[in-house]
């Protein structure tokens, strides 16, 4: 039933001193009933390179060999599983196993629902294969139904202009089918990078029987802001039973579907009673950041960008800008989203 055939590339470079570098990309193909799957495994030598070239070399391979999401799925189980003698080589930092305790919390069972659209299916397609795992049940919210990848269709159109109405449909989908099968309901984008195990472990120190909501606080709109959407925010059970009982069915909030999605769901949850929370740790440091790591790290303009001047508390430079638990990151391409869940899970320091 199997044809396989074992192809192996060793690339190697000589050191001034004489010194030799490899690393071996093996690929099997394997072909049953006719369907061809593809197994991709990455066998990295220790401090051969450094996280910024490993990360160049696992996007590159990804993006040149256009590995679909069934093969990037094979590959990740593949690494992760290994049960011989090369399994440290693929075991997920010490620091993220320590946190999967939460996983199986009965407490602190996530709901995560994302936005996205049929233009944006490669990225559907990478946070179905990356952090949405994680979450104990999710479903894309989009303009068509997509049952492979957990999509729904909202029936609004597409645009900027219609994500208010989005939020208002995703809300009421959770309400009617998966309420008490959760504690918490996360929002993000199909751009949103998720670091799931720091959210339970965030979470674990709350009640969801308590009206609340998490994210990256801005200021404007609400004396107790509103949290940024791209950077994704958290609702606990009885801040959804709120949104739909009062804020939609009694004509609370906004009742239209234009609006900007962040913003009209911050006021719409300050009206009924939802506390805007504040999620950085205990050094000030945010958790919740609405744009890629190295948009946080360099250095900031103050004057003339709209970001800091919109923030509820102030962001630090460099290494002081982002918390060590953080929860999530923005505008995450695809690609991004590839190798941040490589860095994050796959990758080991020796």
């Amino acid at each position: 039933m199997y044809n396989t055939r074992l192809f192996s590339v060793k690339l190697c470079a000589t050191f001034s001193l004489g010194l030799c570098l490899g690393f071996l990309v093996a690929l099997e193909l394997d072909l049953m009933d006719g369907i061809k799957t593809q197994t991709v495994i990455l066998r990295l030598q220790n401090e051969l390179f450094s996280y910024r070239n490993m990360a160049d070399v696992f996007t590159k391979y990804l993006t040149t060999k256009n590995l679909a999401h069934s093969d990037f799925q094979t590959f990740h189980s593949k690494i992760t599983s290994e049960k011989d003698d090369d399994r440290d080589l693929y075991a997920a930092p010490q620091n993220q196993l320590d946190l999967l305790e939460f996983q199986n919390d009965s407490n602190v069972r996530i709901f995560c629902w994302i936005l996205t659209s049929p233009a944006t299916r490669n990225k559907t397609i990478a946070v179905h294969d990356t952090w949405a795992k994680r979450c104990d049940g999710y479903v894309f919210i989009s303009s068509e139904e997509d049952a492979e990848f957990h999509v729904v269709n909202a029936s609004l159109p597409e645009g900027r202009d219609y994500l208010w109405g989005k939020t208002k449909f995703a809300l009421g989908y959770i309400y009617n089918n998966t309420l008490k099968d959760y504690n918490w309901f996360l929002k993000a984008d199909d751009d949103t990078f998720v670091i799931m195990e720091n959210l339970r472990r965030f979470l674990s120190n709350y009640s969801h029987a308590d009206p609340l909501y998490f994210g990256c606080q801005f200021s404007p709109f609400t004396p107790q802001g509103y949290m940024s959407g791209g950077a994704g925010y958290v609702l606990s059970r009885e801040a959804v039973r709120l949104f739909v009982e009062e804020g939609l069915a009694k004509g609370v909030c906004r009742t239209d579907d234009a609006g900007d999605e962040d913003s009209e769901a911050g006021m719409c949850l300050y009206d009924i009673g939802v506390e805007a929370m504040d999620s950085r740790d205990a050094t000030g440091m945010k958790r919740f950041l609405p744009f890629g790591p190295k948009d946080h790290i360099k250095p900031k303009d103050n004057e003339s960008w709209w970001y800091p001047n919109y923030l509820m508390y102030p962001e630090g430079e460099r290494f002081n800008c982002c918390s060590n638990t953080a929860i999530s990151f923005h505008y995450i391409d695809a690609d991004y989203m590839y190798t941040l869940e490589y860095l994050l899970y796959i990758l080991k320091k020796a």
